[in-house]
């Protein structure tokens, strides 16, 4: 099968990027105005966001033809992490100051973006701009879900304070996430959907026993893994 992407941007690549940036700002100020008023805690308006942000890189695919264009906006969620980080700039982009999580996915991000586009090659029916979504929204969401849920339900009964019901949050999590994008990119038959069960399972099992400051790279590592091997083997490539 083919993935299903368009040969040629709808837009101007310039009107793209400023689409995903004012996207990202709208969803990290409506989280940073209901921080400030106190109806969400620093942590977890740093787990909200990445919820929201996260589809960006579904929307990429079809916005950006070259890595080069589409590396600006990853590049500057890069910059805008570490700056946070740093100065404590916005709490919802990393609101423990000092860890390395929102910067190493910001890293994965922009390393999927350069494989992603810089690899294609459509003269040869390899399609691999999605990389970038697999790679990201099943990792955000399976971290961000076990947070949250671990926090509110879990007893911290798990090494590293992590919870059982936390894990399965973000396992049943990264499934939905990697069935999501693999529907969205129009993925047809059983191969690609049980890979998507299974290291939907893997990114949830890569947040419970990895270091808590290396959790972040370590579950995109795994998931963009997945979803290369979803998008090879799908594509008969």
């Amino acid at each position: 099968m083919t993935v299903q992407l368009p040969v040629t941007p709808p837009i101007p690549q310039i009107y793209s990027i400023a689409y995903i940036i004012a996207y990202v700002f709208l969803v990290i100020g409506v989280v940073e105005q209901f921080r400030s008023r106190g109806v969400i805690s620093d942590l977890s308006s740093r787990n909200i966001a990445g919820l929201g942000v996260a589809p960006c890189t579904l929307a990429a695919a079809w916005l950006f033809t070259d890595w080069y264009w589409v590396l600006a906006p990853a590049v500057f969620f890069l910059a805008l992490t570490v700056l946070s980080m740093r100065f404590g700039l916005l709490s919802s982009v990393d609101a423990e100051r000092g860890r390395f999580g929102g910067v190493a996915m910001a890293i994965v991000l922009c390393v999927s973006v350069f494989i992603g586009w810089f690899f294609t090659d459509p003269g040869r029916g390899i399609e691999l701009r999605p990389l970038a979504a697999f790679s990201v929204f099943p990792s955000t969401v399976a971290d961000s879900l076990a947070a949250m849920v671990g926090q509110r339900y879990g007893k911290g009964e798990l090494p590293r304070k992590r919870s059982k019901i936390g894990t399965a949050a973000g396992m049943l999590g990264g499934v939905a996430a990697f069935v999501i994008v693999s529907a969205v990119f129009g993925f047809t038959g059983w191969l690609p959907y049980l890979l998507a069960v299974g290291f939907g399972v893997l990114v949830g099992l890569a947040e419970l026993i990895s270091p808590i400051q290396l959790d972040n790279l370590i579950t995109g590592v795994v998931a963009g893994v997945g979803g290369y091997l979803i998008l090879t083997l799908g594509q008969g490539v």
